[in-house]
């Protein structure tokens, strides 16, 4: 990695495997373009830097002695995904020229895919994001679950509960919610599922917003 300082060219870092221990070698890792080089090579050398950021981090036993001992989302994701088997995937782009610059355009479509295959089951970023369900197999027929399960996910659902009904043999798919505050979040989910008109059961403080009754009548 070299650039130009003051007229005369300077390597910032060497061809081959590299130890980063400054300031300056972390940005011309992760955010400095050298003259005439193509970025899509900045992008392999972020994931690199990135890569071998989280391996070193995975040796340490206790992650606060090199993180910030402060209470930021960014610190304790770094705790979590620096604990057990992490996997890094560059986010899918396009590489546009715009009035002589180099754009690199992320593909929204391609990142929701690896989203749903690395997190299929989400939890909500913050309380109430996601309405909390409930998912009971009223047929007895396990592959229906997926299916639904798909569905509930993509209507912004966070599943926290997986069961059956007390007897299989429920012919019709049912939503069922227990606050009517939530009266019209339910109907928008009910119908992003492809399921009826959702029927209100006052339950008050019920952990579980809805419940999602799979009947025979559900296909995929």
């Amino acid at each position: 990695m070299r650039t130009v300082q003051n007229g005369v060219t300077v390597t910032l870092l060497r061809s081959g495997q590299v130890s980063i221990s400054t300031v300056e070698q972390v940005q011309a890792a992760t955010e400095i373009l050298g003259p005439g080089e193509a970025s899509v090579n900045r992008t392999a050398r972020q994931v690199a830097f990135w890569q071998a950021w989280f391996d070193a981090l995975h040796k340490v036993a206790d992650k606060s002695t090199v993180l910030p001992a402060i209470n930021a989302p960014l610190v304790r994701f770094a705790k979590s995904f620096g604990t057990g088997t992490t996997y890094l995937e560059q986010a899918p782009f396009t590489e546009t020229v715009v009035k002589g610059l180099t754009l690199l355009i992320a593909d929204p479509v391609a990142i929701a895919k690896i989203a749903d295959r690395m997190i299929p089951y989400p939890v909500a970023y913050e309380p109430g994001a996601r309405l909390l369900v409930e998912v009971r197999n009223g047929v007895g027929d396990l592959t229906r679950n997926e299916p639904m399960n798909r569905k509930i996910v993509d209507a912004s659902g966070q599943i926290v509960v997986l069961g059956n009904t007390e007897a299989f043999g429920v012919a019709t798919s049912s939503v069922v919610f227990y606050d009517e505050e939530l009266r019209t979040r339910v109907e928008a989910f009910a119908k992003a599922i492809g399921l009826p008109a959702p029927q209100f059961v006052d339950r008050p403080g019920s952990s579980i917003e809805v419940t999602v009754t799979i009947g025979a009548n559900f296909t995929s």
